[in-house]
């Protein structure tokens, strides 16, 4: 029976299947990340992110459905997830106004949007964290999903509430990935809180772009845009990028 089980997960049409080689090429990108050239290092993480879900829905293998791309309830997300993005929004602008002041009273300073000499808000930096933030994001809700339609599609798995189990058990998958990527402390933090936020609002909107949009509109908020995706998966400005001692 386990035995019968496994076989069938083997298959491109296996939600199971594509997870699993998200998770198996996680030790491959996270080596290749470090040995590769800088600009191609910055797009390595991306492909992995965006290239598996996108093939698992092209051979059938992940609904749109459960990645939060089609049948979306709309009257939710104009309603409860409207509610859910302005406070979340809200708390990073008091988060942001809380590090400007700070870094004002604080013998070191922390540059602010306006006057940054190294890292202006320019509409390419921007540009290039909505893509980052979102390509992330698509790759935390195919684990939502995969995992999500997984417990539906499997009657032996006893999963009571499927969706709550789903969202909860992708946030501890992916943890991991967080804390695996370049960064200080304040990196890892701001992405596990926005990877907590962004799955409350999927669990009640089912709606990857809400999600898209909450994760983008927290990170310009706290963290600022990066200015380059030379800069690789480290899509931190210096106040959050681990320093070093001369």
């Amino acid at each position: 029976m386990v035995n019968e089980w496994l076989i069938e997960q083997l298959s491109l049409e296996s939600p199971l299947f594509w997870l699993a080689l998200s998770a198996l090429t996680l030790p491959l990108v996270y080596v290749l990340a470090r040995r590769a050239p800088p600009r191609a290092a910055a797009w390595i993480a991306v492909m992995r992110w965006v290239l598996i879900p996108y093939m698992g829905l092209m051979l059938g293998g992940l609904s749109p459905r459960f990645l939060g791309l089609s049948k979306i309830n709309w009257a939710t997300t104009l309603s409860l997830g409207m509610v859910v993005l302005f406070a979340a929004l809200a708390a990073g602008t008091a988060i942001r106004i809380a590090l400007l002041a700070e870094a004002r009273i604080g013998e070191t300073s922390v540059p602010s949007p306006g006057a940054e000499a190294q890292q202006p808000w320019r509409w390419s930096g921007v540009l290039v964290t909505v893509f980052w933030i979102g390509a992330e994001q698509f790759h935390w809700c195919f684990v939502r999903g995969a995992i999500w339609e997984t417990l539906l599609i499997n009657p032996e798995i006893d999963a009571g509430l499927p969706a709550y189990r789903a969202m909860w058990l992708a946030t501890l998958v992916i943890l991991p990935e967080i804390w695996l990527q370049p960064g200080g402390l304040a990196h890892h933090l701001l992405k596990a809180a926005i990877l907590v936020v962004s799955a409350v609002a999927f669990f009640y909107t089912r709606n990857f772009w809400l999600c898209w949009v909450l994760s983008a509109g927290l990170w310009l908020l706290i963290a600022g845009p990066t200015s380059s995706v030379i800069q690789g998966m480290q899509l931190v400005r210096p106040e959050f990028a681990p320093t070093t001692e001369t």
